[in-house]
């Protein structure tokens, strides 16, 4: 690759003598070892640089074998994305006004006095027969059980009496009336029997005169020394006043 070195003319002078140019003209003969020597050079600098670029390429086509390589390795899958988790939704529930009835005012049923339309007495008791020696012939049957004798006005003898409740789902409904109870007394002025005569057209109403007259107490009725029983009315009203 490198060529021989040649050295630089030189100008002679003019006044050189003739055993100098003989002595510089023989110095430029052929010289077969210059030669040899140099091409032996240029061979050795050729056989390193295609000795390098050999290498080279050996070394780039490794390279791109490499890369080559990986890039057919198997790659994993991707996980697969995860499903969102469902919202949870909270419903929140409609508001209800709240409805109030307005209270009605109530006046307190009274009990009406219990009206009786006529009074009787019991009959009296038969004395006892006499005590006899001889046996005495079969006596005759005993008679009825007195009546229930019909009572006055017993107001003044009533002993207590709550009031009966005006139920409160017959308040917000409205629903008034009169109710009429048959009231048997017994002979100690306690409640023995009681049903509604005339109902006021709702049950509740009933009902509740029924459980309150059914405690009310009044005094013995007394007829000949003796307490009877008395059978009557009472009159329970439900008004309501707003």
């Amino acid at each position: 690759m490198n060529a021989p070195f040649i050295p630089p003319r030189t100008l002679r002078p003019a006044f050189a003598t003739a055993t100098e140019r003989t002595a510089y003209d023989g110095a430029r003969g052929f010289d077969p070892i210059s030669l040899a020597a140099t091409l032996l050079i240029m061979a050795g600098l050729f056989v390193v640089l295609m000795t390098m670029a050999g290498h080279h390429r050996h070394h780039r086509h490794h390279r791109q074998r490499l890369v080559f390589d990986m890039l057919e390795m198997p790659r994993q899958p991707p996980p697969a994305p995860l499903a969102p988790a469902p919202k949870t939704v909270h419903k929140t529930p409609p508001r209800v006004s709240e409805i109030v009835a307005p209270v009605p005012q109530v006046t307190t049923p009274t009990p009406a006095p219990a009206v009786f339309v006529s009074e009787t007495t019991a009959p009296p008791r038969p004395a006892p027969a006499a005590a006899s020696a001889e046996p005495a012939p079969a006596a005759p049957p005993a008679p009825p059980a007195p009546a229930p004798a019909a009572g006055g006005d017993l107001s003044a003898k009533m002993l207590s009496a709550k009031p009966p409740s005006y139920p409160l789902e017959s308040r917000r409904l409205r629903e008034q009336g009169t109710v009429v109870l048959a009231v048997l007394l017994a002979t100690n002025g306690r409640v023995e029997e009681i049903s509604v005569a005339h109902s006021s057209g709702f049950e509740r109403l009933d009902h509740a005169a029924l459980s309150a007259v059914r405690s009310w107490r009044w005094s013995p009725l007394m007829r000949g020394g003796e307490a009877v029983m008395v059978r009557g009315m009472v009159t329970i009203p439900f008004v309501l006043r707003t």
